[in-house]
């Protein structure tokens, strides 16, 4: 399944982080917390980024805590019973959330792209998926680490040049939402970056343990400024109405600004690159993490990991064609799945805070 040890360095693993935080938060908050906060949506951002920092604080205790994999070290202080389950709480919770991503990223290029071909798309995707969550994630881990900048690069140009477009009056007036509002806008920004729910899974592919952390700060961070920059930049040219009838409101500025020189005309087409590969990256650690959490044979890796990119593709089509299944997939992950994987690790610990204070006492 792995290519050479199976580790990558920290600053591969900084990149791959960045990847699966970047693409879907830039795509699914604004739109969302225009709704929730409307132009005090950027005190939001603040505090979801900050909740995201919280959350990291506790996975840095896990991981310090852990051996082997997570998944082990729960069946280990929860027992075999509770372990599994808590795994298996786990493995829904990366399943769906996968399925959720594979059917906005081909919806996206529904829209953006080729029109009526959702199922060629997706079928497409999941096999480059199944092709890369096979082949390891040292290669995976290369091909970002390539990639980084070049896509980067672009995106900050087009942030750049989306600046004359902003209308600075559409920031005022502030606190003109109420705490609550904003309150759940900072859920709201904290529900799009999932993706910290995996650092656990990575213990054992990163050649330093200790760098996870840092990586993830140094991720969160940078996406976190990513997404203050371009909330103000959206909120100044879209208004915080406008804002909030737009779907993917990135991709609709992208395709406002024109290049000088005339020399690219479809300037949403060619940062599609920054989505796909965002997408593409965090769809592999899904898959990635759901398939590392059981000990299963060598020679049966491959088939559990094409069963799993199967599964995600149907229930990907599913979501797609009867939309009362996303609508439920939402409240799901908002009030279910968001909750087990920040209240898991906090188990985790108090129980093994309680095995050593037991320790301690005998």
């Amino acid at each position: 399944m792995f290519a050479a040890n199976n580790k990558i360095s920290g600053r591969q693993t900084a990149r791959l982080l960045t990847f699966d935080l970047l693409g879907y938060s830039a795509l699914v908050i604004p739109s969302m917390l225009a709704q929730m906060a409307g132009r005090d949506g950027i005190f939001s951002v603040f505090l979801g980024i900050g909740a995201g920092f919280l959350y990291l604080r506790l996975l840095k205790a896990v991981l310090e805590q852990t051996d082997g994999g997570f998944g082990d070290c729960l069946r280990k202080k929860c027992g075999r019973f509770i372990g599994n389950l808590l795994k298996a709480g786990y493995y829904v919770y990366f399943i769906l959330l996968a399925a959720r991503v594979a059917e906005l990223f081909a919806e996206l290029v529904v829209e953006e792209l080729l029109e009526k071909q959702f199922r060629l798309i997706l079928v497409i995707l999941m096999v480059l998926v199944y092709y890369g969550v096979s082949g390891g994630i040292e290669g995976r881990a290369r091909i970002y680490e390539i990639l980084f900048w070049i896509l980067l690069i672009p995106l900050f140009l087009m942030l750049l040049l989306a600046l004359p477009a902003v209308d600075t009056d559409y920031w005022t007036p502030v606190f003109s939402e109420g705490i609550g509002d904003v309150l759940q806008g900072g859920y709201q920004v904290f529900l799009g970056i999932p993706a910290l729910s995996v650092i656990p899974f990575l213990a054992g592919c990163v050649r330093e343990k200790k760098q996870i952390y840092r990586c993830g700060k140094w991720a969160l961070l940078f996406t976190g400024g990513i997404l203050v920059v371009l909330y103000l930049i959206l909120l100044g040219m879209f208004g915080a109405e406008g804002l909030k009838t737009l779907d993917y409101p990135a991709v609709t500025m992208m395709s406002r600004i024109q290049m000088t020189g005339g020399f690219l005309k479809r300037t949403d087409a060619f940062m599609f690159a920054v989505w796909f590969f965002t997408l593409y990256a965090l769809l592999n650690s899904l898959v990635f993490s759901a398939g590392n959490l059981w000990n299963r044979k060598q020679e049966h890796i491959r088939w559990w990991l094409l069963f799993e990119t199967v599964l995600v593709l149907l229930l990907a089509d599913v979501f797609y064609r009867w939309s009362e299944f996303k609508l439920y997939y939402e409240v799901f992950f908002r009030y279910v799945g968001t909750p087990f994987v920040v209240i898991v690790p906090v188990v985790f610990l108090l129980l093994l805070k309680k095995e050593q204070t037991g320790n301690e006492n005998l």
